[in-house]
């Protein structure tokens, strides 16, 4: 027996999933008792870095003539 519905959409739901699992991730990540979390700086960025490069195709550069 749920406790509540889930009214979001089916494109919500998945998004909330790759979220959740692209946190568990992270090899760094570290929660506190009081909730708090902690994450390797560095980690986050060579993420963020590998990301822009494999979706580096998408972008098309400006060239002012």
């Amino acid at each position: 027996m749920a406790w509540f519905t889930d009214d979001r959409s089916e494109r919500e739901k998945n998004r909330e999933k790759a979220f959740i699992k692209a946190v568990n991730n992270l090899k760094t990540l570290a929660v506190t008792a009081d909730g708090g979390m902690s994450i390797d700086p560095i980690e986050i960025q060579d993420k963020v870095i590998a990301a822009r490069l494999g979706l580096r195709h998408f972008v098309t550069l400006r060239r002012d003539k």
